[in-house]
């Protein structure tokens, strides 16, 4: 009889990464701007009409979810 040990391991995913389309309060226009910088309340600008925008993770929504996929790995 032959024993076998199999090892693996996962890596949580870097959801600072991931990126979604925020549209700019003032002309509407889509940015993308990644979920690390709403996570870190970052500015970015606009590239429509070049607003300076302040992102705010408003009671902790991004951080949740980066812990939330942190623990399924």
């Amino acid at each position: 009889m032959f024993k076998i040990r199999v090892t693996t391991s996962f890596q949580a995913p870097d959801t600072d990464r991931w990126e979604i389309e925020f549209p700019c309060p003032i002309c509407r226009l889509k940015t993308p701007i990644s979920l690390g910088q709403v996570r870190r309340e970052e500015y970015f600008i606009c590239r429509g009409c070049h607003s300076t925008i302040k992102t705010i993770d408003q009671l902790g929504g991004v951080q949740n979810f980066k812990r939330m996929m942190e623990s399924l790995f």
